[in-house]
């Protein structure tokens, strides 16, 4: 049985960066890991194929081998501290505001969580943009985010333009446009390793900011009593998660990520673990057996 392609993810490290994915993954390395970029072909960390005859080779040039178009980044990231408190553009402000052709759509699975955890998605209470600035200086901001708890297995889209962050304590996996545009708007004067503010980017985050209180119908939860659930749809992704219990044989029309986020088993006859992604190019036979929890992406 043909071998899936496995992806060797990109490993990133910064301030708010923790120790979680080294312990629930296995995901190895020196420093702390703030995000896994386990299916990137983003020239601001690639990731490489991890098996078979393409072993080796940067996963962006494997995709132009077979012709395709996956424009698409999936990782894992953890977090010790909160987030900064930020934006992204849409394609039409990427391209005017970074000369980038994708803007970032993005999608949050929580994986896991501590008790107190919570994410900020959009406005709670209308701001208008000169308050909205002088929140800022005065460390207010906060006070008109839209505060949700999280529980593992919530998932919200945030679309471009959506004010965001999360609280430390949450594991999730992120699946995006391919892009790493991000416009800093708040980061609780935190400082470098050596001692500089982080940098903010107010001028274009105010630019793109949709200052419109949070839409609570983004937020949901999967309480896995169904095997398969469309978790979301928004025309850049499609994710799916599956409960695998027993054998399944699946083929997909357009190129597909397997994400398994939770268990072990075996794929086309290979073992696979927690943490691994596969990228299974159209019309691929994949047969899965084990238990484990699978997030599918694909277009």
């Amino acid at each position: 049985m043909k071998d899936i392609i496995k992806l060797k993810p990109y490993l990133r490290s910064t301030l708010w960066g923790g120790e979680k994915l080294k312990s629930l993954y296995g995901f190895k390395s020196s420093s702390n890991i703030a995000e896994a970029w386990t299916l990137s072909s983003n020239c601001d960390g690639m990731t490489y194929i991890d098996n078979g005859e393409y072993a080796g080779m940067p996963y962006g040039e494997y995709l132009k081998t077979l012709q395709l178009n996956f424009p698409l980044l999936i990782k894992y990231i953890d977090s010790v501290d909160n987030l900064s408190i930020q934006v992204h553009p849409n394609d039409t402000q990427a391209l005017s505001l970074n000369g980038e052709k994708v803007g970032k759509a993005e999608f949050w699975y929580i994986l896991d969580c501590e008790p107190d955890s919570f994410i900020y998605v959009g406005f709670d209470k209308s701001i208008s943009k000169d308050s909205f600035l002088m929140s800022i200086q005065e460390n207010l901001l906060c006070n008109y985010l839209h505060k949700i708890p999280v529980h593992k297995g919530d998932f919200v889209y945030i679309p471009p333009g959506t004010v965001h962050s999360m609280s430390k304590g949450i594991t999730l996996l992120e699946i995006s446009q391919n892009s790493n545009i991000t416009y800093r708007i708040y980061d609780y004067n935190r400082r470098d390793s050596q001692g500089n503010a982080r940098e903010l980017h107010l001028d274009k985050a105010v630019q793109v900011l949709d200052f419109n209180t949070f839409d609570s119908n983004l937020l949901k939860k999967d309480t896995l009593s169904n095997a398969t659930l469309q978790l979301h749809n928004n025309g850049y992704f499609k994710v799916q998660r599956l409960l695998i219990g027993n054998k399944v044989h699946l083929m997909w029309k357009e190129p597909t990520a397997i994400c398994i986020v939770y268990g072990n088993g075996v794929l086309n006859d290979k073992p696979f673990k927690a943490g691994e992604t596969y990228f299974s190019a159209p019309n691929e036979d994949v047969t899965l057996d084990g238990n484990a929890i699978i997030v599918l992406v694909s277009m």
